[in-house]
């Protein structure tokens, strides 16, 4: 189950470096190619993934905790 967290939360912590990628992405304007906009929506859905799941990690931290 340990590893299982560890994945979890390290998947997590990767997630939330796709915020600043997609704005990247989002902000050149390049988005005529497939390839950008593949990727911006990739980023943009870790992204989101990233904050749903940050309450959900949170509590069940504090349970594992105490």
């Amino acid at each position: 189950m340990k590893r299982l967290w560890e994945k979890v939360v390290t998947f997590y912590i990767y997630s939330l470096f796709a915020g600043p990628i997609a704005m990247v992405f989002l902000i050149s304007g390049d988005q005529d190619y497939i390839v950008n906009k593949i990727l911006t929506f990739y980023f943009m859905g870790a992204l989101a993934l990233a904050i749903v799941l940050w309450p959900i990690l949170a509590f069940i931290g504090r349970k594992k905790r105490s």
